[in-house]
């Protein structure tokens, strides 16, 4: 006799059949060449992963049907995108697996990527530029008799000149292209000390 609860037929004989398809099941030969364990046998109720994933999808579809805001099994006819704020038709969403939707509308999803790649591409060319200048900076350093040396009043004098770049001013007080970036750092920020020595004017000086 058969358990239509249970799918169970004569557990004197210990015989059980797929709670999907109805076959009856045996215990799997592992890989390791040695049987089912009688345990794993036990909690076993499909035969295959087909029956499995068919079993687990209708346990899922059941429940989310009690659920007003999940598809579940119904039909998905329209859907919000959180991303534009628009109700657009379920084809301008990607079908994903089980039957669920994307989040987010196509054009919104391929705009993020697009962001995503422009962003990707911004840090590539920042990466660059930053490993350029540190090979130039080291090329330079062999050079720069005045590297790790106090900073002077007319050094600073020669750094505050906007007319010159930080390799021209490198290469003129034997210091190094970062060093320089530093200091013009520095006197951005108005450091007094700095300023003072560079004889530059502080914006709130009353002197001017």
């Amino acid at each position: 006799m058969t358990d239509a609860t249970s799918h169970t037929i004569s557990t004197a004989a210990g015989v059980k059949v797929c709670e999907v398809c109805g076959s009856e099941l045996h215990r799997k030969i592992m890989g390791d060449g040695k049987p089912e364990k009688p345990s794993q046998f036990r909690r076993r109720t499909t035969c295959s992963k087909e029956c499995r994933y068919r079993a687990v999808g209708d346990k899922n579809g059941a429940r989310l049907d009690l659920l007003p805001w999940s598809v579940g099994r119904r039909t998905l006819l329209a859907k919000t995108c959180p991303a534009c704020g628009e109700l657009l038709p379920a084809s301008r969403f990607q079908r994903q697996a089980r039957g669920f939707y994307a989040t987010n509308c196509g054009r919104c999803t391929r705009r993020e990527w697009l962001a995503g790649q422009e962003q990707d591409a911004r840090t590539e060319v920042v990466r660059g530029v930053n490993a350029w200048t540190k090979r130039q900076n080291d090329t330079m350093r062999a050079d720069a008799r005045r590297h790790g040396s106090e900073w002077t009043g007319p050094e600073l004098e020669v750094v505050a000149r906007t007319d010159l770049t930080a390799v021209q001013v490198a290469s003129m007080l034997g210091r190094t292209p970062a060093a320089v970036r530093a200091q013009r750092h520095l006197l951005k920020k108005v450091d007094p000390k700095t300023t003072a020595l560079a004889g530059v004017s502080r914006p709130d000086d009353p002197r001017g």
